[in-house]
């Protein structure tokens, strides 16, 4: 009942009817204890205001391999800058040739500096869950993007949190202006946070992580599909 009464409070504070009391004053005039909850919910960063659906073009996405297409053999060059070194580097991810046995690819990524190519491989499959990484640019291994990208879809690995922050988005890098991307937004477990962005039919398109530590990112230059 108590989360009901909460509900019903947030609603009446995001959408006032006319004549309505202000923010402050709804609480004010508030049980003191419900008050301090509903400052509570609007403080937590996993609470979802009840705020109209979005448009159906923007709710839903296509299926994972629209937005990672791993099985393309594609070639896809990244300017790198990070608070580790100054200026930026290459960093390059090659997508091997698909395995239709266990629905894999063998992902190599070679970051370029002035001494020797740092290189690592990786597996990437395609799962109930949708693309799940053994490694990615930035950090360690994901969920890469769920089976059914939705809205504000959540999921948890380990202790840190991913959220679904858009279905239909756009972001521009050098390698042109993208529209139609989905982003994730993932909080890590020991602080910080990580930000990427996937256009349909291309793939990871920009990548940030913010640490109290580190800051990096990867923005797309160029790329080849096959």
């Amino acid at each position: 009942m108590k989360k009901c009464v909460i509900s019903v409070i947030v609603s009446l504070m995001l959408f006032p009817a006319a004549g309505a009391l202000p923010f402050e004053g709804v609480l004010a005039a508030t049980d003191p204890a419900l008050a301090a909850a509903v400052r509570a919910a609007l403080q937590d960063e996993l609470f979802v205001a009840q705020v109209p659906a979005p448009a159906e073009s923007s709710k839903t996405a296509p299926g994972p391999v629209n937005y990672v297409p791993f099985h393309r053999d594609g070639i896809y060059n990244y300017e790198y800058t990070s608070s580790r070194f100054t200026g930026s580097k290459l960093l390059r991810l090659e997508f091997g040739t698909f395995s239709a046995k266990d629905s894999s690819v063998t992902v190599t990524k070679t970051v370029f500096d002035k001494n020797s190519p740092q290189v690592t491989t990786f597996k990437v499959y395609l799962t109930q869950s949708g693309i799940e990484a053994g490694g990615s640019p930035l950090a360690g291994p994901r969920l890469e993007m769920p089976a059914q990208p939705a809205y504000n879809q959540t999921w948890e690995e380990g202790q840190d949190r991913s959220r679904v922050a858009a279905v239909n988005t756009g972001i521009k890098t050098a390698s042109g202006n993208h529209t139609g991307c989905v982003r994730i937004i993932t909080r890590l477990a020991g602080g910080g946070a990580i930000n990427r962005y996937y256009a349909p039919g291309l793939g990871l398109v920009a990548e940030q992580l913010l640490t109290k530590d580190t800051q990096e990112m990867i923005s797309l230059v160029s790329f080849l599909l096959r």
